[in-house]
């Protein structure tokens, strides 16, 4: 039998390849994390340990989730398709059960996770950069516009928070750099949810950093100038035409020329009508058997041509483009498990950050989950392998919360 170092050795090894395929594609992402699973079965059979992440009620309210989820969606949908479609989501999942046990034999796993996410978003960026530059209309990356957008937002609220706790100057230009290269995929890819969720998250930074870490005033207001003043150069850089776009974030009117912000409006109205249908267990995750979206597409008004646009439109749709209103078509009052997993880690970290010897980088991390979090309204990335992320910042801020609370012998939930 392979030593017990060795394989964890290996362990290591596998999860900093997670980390890079994590920034490539949908099937890069899943091919880890059904890679991640293996090794965490082959731990529980070479080895017999059992599933450990720090805290017994989390681990039995992720047990839940994931079995009670799976049942729960076979009877919303009185069928094994969307219970195999809701399994198959949970595959991301267990990788707080593969890094808890590593992180408590060495912490600084996270820094060497994270110096190998930055060679994947590296490869991110210039795949990013190359279709920038040859006039591409919307930037996609490897996968997709959502999914670069989606990860240069998160990968820029992390750093800031990094920039604006870093008292090294070359670390925090850095810092700096990478977050202001995640401002540019969002430019690029013309993401408005992620670029809205940059402003919102920087704010929601400042505050805490002001109110939870004690940091000085005056510290602030300089990091404040400094970042207004490469954001205004910034801003001088970018072409007029490719920020055309962001000036329609909050336009709600619903016009032809309006129409990605119309037709997710009418998305967003027809999950709220198939709610309604299936109040309690919910249709089902990616399961329609009614047909209640075509239903509602089909009883949509033609008497104008805007009205025959969002129509015709819309039947290119199957989903509400929220994950929060597809949880809820999907999977009815069980969303409740849902919502405490997707706010528990902020909760805890709020609670305990005051005293926390990773106060900047959990609150980084934070701001990388509210990013996630407010982008949610607005696509659909509970629903594909864009939740990966989601779990990975999840497991490394409550590793580091609970692994702390337990040296302290202090932990209290």
């Amino acid at each position: 039998m392979l030593a017990r170092e060795k394989f964890r050795k290996f362990e290591e090894i596998c999860l900093y390849i997670y980390a890079v395929l994590l920034f490539i594609n949908d099937e890069t992402i899943k091919f880890g994390a059904i890679l991640l699973l293996v090794i965490l079965i082959l731990r529980k059979v070479l080895y017999k340990e059992g599933l450990e992440c720090g805290d017994e009620r989390l681990k039995k309210l992720l047990i839940f989730l994931v079995i009670g989820g799976t049942i729960w969606n076979f009877f919303g949908g009185m069928d094994y398709k969307p219970a195999r479609n809701y399994l198959k989501l949970m595959r991301y999942m267990p990788i707080i059960f593969y890094v808890y046990p590593l992180m408590k034999k060495d912490k600084n796993i996270i820094y060497k996770f994270l110096i190998s996410a930055i060679i994947g978003y590296f490869a991110l960026f210039v795949k990013i950069f190359q279709q920038y530059s040859v006039d591409f209309d919307r930037a996609t990356g490897f996968e997709s516009i959502n999914m670069s957008g989606l990860y240069g937002a998160i990968v820029s609220c992390v750093t800031m928070g990094l920039f604006l706790g870093e008292k090294n100057f070359y670390k925090k230009v850095f810092y700096l750099i990478i977050s202001l290269s995640g401002i540019f995929i969002t430019i690029a890819t013309k993401g408005r949810g992620p670029l809205l969720s940059i402003v919102l998250v920087v704010i929601f930074l400042m505050i805490v950093f002001l109110f939870y870490m004690k940091i000085n005033l005056r510290e602030i207001g300089k990091n404040i100038c400094a970042l207004f003043i490469l954001l205004f150069l910034f801003y001088k850089i970018i072409p007029e035409e490719d920020l055309k776009r962001f000036t329609t974030t909050f336009n709600t009117e619903k016009t032809v020329e309006n129409a990605s912000n119309g037709l997710r409006i009418e998305m967003w109205k027809n999950a709220l009508w198939r709610i309604k249908k299936n109040p309690f267990f919910g249709s089902g995750t990616k399961y329609d058997k009614e047909k209640l979206f075509k239903q509602y597409v089909d009883n949509m008004p033609e008497e104008n041509e805007v009205q025959k646009h969002y129509k015709r439109a819309l039947r290119r749709f199957d989903d509400a483009h929220s994950m929060y209103l597809n949880a809820i078509v999907d999977n009815g009052t069980f969303v409740i498990v849902l919502f405490l997993v997707w706010f528990y880690a902020p909760f805890l970290a709020l609670k305990y950050v005051k005293d926390s010897e990773n106060k900047v980088l959990i609150v980084s991390l934070l701001g990388g989950m509210v990013s996630y979090e407010i982008q949610g309204l607005f696509w659909p990335i509970w629903r594909n392998a864009q939740q990966a992320i989601f779990w990975v910042l999840f497991t490394f801020i409550l590793s580091l919360i609970l692994i702390e609370k337990k040296e302290l012998k202090s932990i209290d939930f």
